[in-house]
C-alpha cells in the first residue's frame, strides 16, 4: 500500500488515497486542482483563471456575486490583465472578509509548463512547475513524467 508523507500533496494523484474520493470524483475534480509545493498561503491569479473556470473565482468570492457577473468580469478581462483596483471596481461593493480578499491578486509565484513529445508511435508527457523568485529568477520545483 501507499504511505503518504507526513506533510503537503506532492501530486494531484495523492487525492486518490482520500477514502470515498473515487476515480469519478478525482477526474471531475481535476481541472480545479494545483498542487503547490508549500504550506504558505498563496493568492489566485484573476488573470490567469479561464473563462471555464470562471466558478474558481466565483468560490474566492464567496458565491457573494452573481455567477454571471463573474463570468463578465472574466470574459472582458483587458488583455494585460486587470489591475488590481481595476478588478474590484469590476466586482462592485461586496461585503467579503479581508481573509477572503486577501486570497485574490493579480501576480503569480508559480508557473507550470506542460509537454509532450512523439517519436513514432512513443509518447511522453512532462509537467515542470517553476518558481518566480523575488529577483525575477525562476527556479525548477519539481517535474513529473507520465500520462497527460
Amino acid at each position: 500500500p501507499y504511505l503518504p508523507p507526513n506533510g503537503i500533496i506532492a501530486h494531484p494523484s495523492e487525492l486518490r488515497i482520500i477514502k470515498d474520493f473515487d476515480k469519478f470524483t478525482y477526474q471531475r475534480q481535476l481541472p480545479y486542482v494545483w498542487v503547490l509545493p508549500s504550506s504558505e498561503v498563496t493568492q489566485i491569479n484573476v488573470n490567469t483563471i479561464p473563462a471555464e473556470r470562471s466558478v474558481l473565482l466565483y468560490a474566492a468570492l464567496d458565491g457573494k456575486v452573481d455567477q454571471q457577473k463573474v463570468e463578465q468580469i472574466i470574459s472582458q478581462r483587458p488583455e494585460d490583465g486587470y489591475e488590481l483596483q481595476d478588478f474590484w471596481d469590476q466586482v462592485g461593493s461586496v461585503a467579503l472578509k479581508s481573509s477572503l480578499k486577501n486570497r485574490l491578486g493579480n501576480t503569480s509565484k508559480y508557473f507550470q509548463m506542460s509537454a509532450k513529445a512523439e517519436i513514432n508511435r512513443t509518447r511522453v508527457y512532462m509537467k515542470t512547475l517553476f518558481e518566480k523568485k523575488d529577483d525575477n529568477q525562476f527556479k525548477v520545483v519539481s517535474r513529473y513524467f507520465g500520462k497527460e
